[in-house]
């Protein structure tokens, strides 16, 4: 099982940026180009996410977050699967499903920093940065790592979304019916 803590920030990119910017001085490479399907299960404090990664390849990961349009940290935990599609079986029957994300993400790496990368079907492009903190460093340090990168990427405050993926998937389907909740 592997835990941390970790600073992100979400902006809908609309195709538009990318993070490989020269003017950084900073040697990005491409470490992945995964395609990932989700699900996503809620409950009162935290989220719950079971990724699918291959047919013999999962992670179960808990993670606590605020919904607000800002830099924000996040507790998680991970557990790794062998066995997905059986623990997608459990969790659907016993917890039930909320929604499902299918999206195929870009990694790269600055210093300390994620940068995904992520087209996430039936929403569009998004652009995550996500400063894993070290073990002394504090949240105010990572939110002014990603403030930084906001400012090298020319992202302003107004273009961040506060939602998770399926909160969004979820409120364009009410949209489109016609129903609020």
């Amino acid at each position: 099982m592997s835990e941390g803590r970790n600073f992100n920030n979400l902006q809908d990119a609309g195709g538009a940026r990318s993070p490989c910017k020269e003017p950084l001085g900073i040697d990005i490479g491409q470490l992945m180009d995964r395609r990932k399907g989700g699900l996503a299960l809620s409950f009162q404090r935290a989220r719950l996410k079971l990724r699918i990664l291959g047919s013999d390849r999962g992670e179960l990961i808990r993670y606590e977050r605020s919904d607000v349009a800002d830099a924000r940290c996040s507790r998680y935990l991970i557990a790794r699967t062998a066995d997905p599609q059986v623990l997608k079986e459990i969790l659907t029957k016993t917890l039930g499903v909320t929604g499902v994300v299918r999206k195929a993400r870009t990694f790269y790496l600055i210093g300390q920093t994620r940068v995904h990368i992520d087209e996430v079907e039936g929403l569009g492009t998004f652009l995550e940065l996500e400063v894993v903190l070290r073990e002394r460093q504090t949240e105010a340090e990572g939110k002014a790592i990603v403030e930084n990168l906001m400012v090298e990427f020319g992202i302003d405050k107004r273009e961040l979304v506060p939602e998770a993926y399926v909160d969004l998937l979820k409120s364009q389907e009410r949209r489109a019916h016609g129903t609020r909740t």
